[in-house]
């Protein structure tokens, strides 16, 4: 399975600073070793380009420039990394549609705009004055959560220090918070319920999901009239026409 980065200005193929991405997923059926092989391949697809003068220095070190390809990352623009985020297990873009730019360049906690760095060591070292290109940051951020997973799963099994106290680490399961159902909602689920039974039937339900928190805060409810009557005609039964030649004739 193959990860192609492409980088374009206005629909058009530009050379000057398109960069192509291709990152080959291992398809290994143990989960484990695919993780594995992936973190592997990542890494060296992430190291940022070394330079033989000064020596083991980065080779591309400037603001708005890409660590591995040398590419100007500026004329990408918001655009070029306006790119939902792949689930590190499905590949599949996540469904509380966070991107790039939510991820990388806007603070978790004010929700203020921020820079992303590259690390000489890609997670650790010194940091840079270059980046990534969008097709590289994808590939960090799988490779980020990669490790993330990996670390979680040795806490409490490998350390000798935990398991010489007899200390064992569980991950913490919170229950999720029981969401607020205005009092409206409640005196509409009759209706709610008749128009998903007769969904597709001249009745249309559109949902849309909050980004953020992933609950649905807008429902969208359109009644088509024509198709309910014109299939109401439809079921209605046909009435046999009645032949009046013999009417008033007694038959002996």
């Amino acid at each position: 399975m193959s990860m192609f980065g492409e980088e374009s200005s206005e629909g058009r193929l530009d050379q000057h600073f398109m960069s192509n991405v291709r990152f080959q997923f291992d398809d290994d059926p143990d989960p484990y070793k695919r993780r594995k092989k992936n973190m592997k391949n990542a890494l060296k697809v992430l190291k940022p380009k070394r330079s033989w003068l000064p020596p083991w220095g980065p080779k591309f070190n400037n603001p708005g420039q890409c660590c591995v390809t040398g590419i100007d990352l500026k004329p990408l623009g918001f655009e070029g990394y306006d790119r939902t985020l792949l689930d590190p297990q499905t590949l599949q873009p996540v469904e509380n549609g966070a991107t790039l730019i939510t991820e990388f360049f806007q603070d978790h906690m004010t929700g203020n705009p921020t820079q992303f760095t590259a690390m000489t060591g890609v997670t650790t070292g010194m940091p840079l004055r270059s980046a990534y290109c969008p097709g590289l940051l994808q590939i960090y951020w799988l490779y980020s959560k990669w490790v993330y997973e990996s670390e979680m799963e040795k806490q409490g099994t490998n350390s000798s220090f935990l398991r010489s106290r007899g200390i064992e680490i569980k991950p913490l399961r919170r229950k999720a918070k029981k969401q607020f159902r205005p009092p409206l909602v409640d005196e509409l689920e009759p209706f709610y319920l008749k128009c998903k039974q007769n969904e597709g039937k001249g009745v249309h339900i559109t949902e849309h999901a909050n980004p953020e928190t992933g609950e649905v805060d807008l429902v969208t409810v359109q009644l088509d009239l024509r198709k309910m009557r014109l299939d109401a005609l439809k079921a209605e039964p046909s009435i046999a026409p009645t032949s009046t030649a013999d009417a008033g004739q007694v038959n002996s």
